[in-house]
């Protein structure tokens, strides 16, 4: 069971290595340069994860105004950045991005710093139809849109949930196994008790059988002395 989980587990890894190199996307923008993120047949963007500031071992965008910088790593919080991205990016098939610290924060001054993203081009889900509201003069208009599902996660939780299934059931398994074998050995060691008792007890009983036996035969040796007829001879009277 054990080999056959690991097996599984194996094969889950390359399978998220391999999507994740066929489908994963990056594109680095300067500071205070814009670029397009776009997805071709229709598909949609997903962010993955997004970075603003600079990796010391990373030699993008080292010039500003034509003057080397210094090389230090600073960023901006991942959590907001990505955030920031997702608001302008996630779920159209185009954007428009700017590396500019006045969007995304200065996380270090005097630094040239660049808008690194990753993401993805997933097929596009089925878009509800703007709806159209009259208020009043006011025309307000609601584009709903749902949550794009990533294949890749959709796979990968497909085969956690069945290996998790296969654990489970295997467990299950285990032990009405080992239920079954200790109640039969239950079963076994009762009827081993009876048959030592009863062999330990016979002698007894037999004693008691034979006993019984001689007891009956005495009494019967006597009744028939009693019956038995002799010499005298008896004259009823009426």
């Amino acid at each position: 069971m054990l080999l056959n989980i690991q097996k599984y587990l194996v094969f889950a890894s390359i399978f998220i290595n391999f999507t994740s190199a066929q489908t994963n996307q990056a594109i680095t923008i300067c500071e205070d340069k814009t670029s397009t993120v776009s997805c071709s047949n229709n598909k949609a963007i997903t962010i993955v994860r997004a970075l603003f500031g600079r990796n010391r071992n990373n030699r993008e965008c080292l010039f500003l105004n034509g003057i080397f910088r210094i090389v230090k790593s600073c960023s901006v919080s991942g959590g907001s950045t990505l955030r920031r991205v997702k608001d302008r990016c996630e779920g159209q098939q185009s954007c428009q991005l700017t590396a500019s610290r006045n969007i995304f924060g200065d996380p270090c001054m005097h630094v040239k710093k660049y808008l690194e993203v990753v993401y993805k081009c997933v097929e596009r889900q089925l878009l509800v139809p703007a709806m159209t509201t009259i208020t009043g003069n006011m025309d307000i208009t609601i584009k709903v849109r749902d949550r794009i599902k990533d294949p890749t996660t959709i796979s990968i939780w497909i085969l956690i949930v069945a290996i998790v299934g296969s654990v489970v059931l295997s467990f299950i398994l285990a032990v009405c196994v080992v239920h079954l074998f200790r109640r039969k050995k239950r079963n076994i060691n009762k009827k081993d008790v009876v048959c030592k008792y009863l062999e330990r007890e016979q002698p007894v009983v037999r004693k008691i059988q034979c006993d019984y036996q001689s007891e009956i035969s005495t009494v019967s040796n006597h009744l028939y002395d009693a019956l038995e007829p002799d010499e005298h001879s008896y004259i009823s009277v009426i």
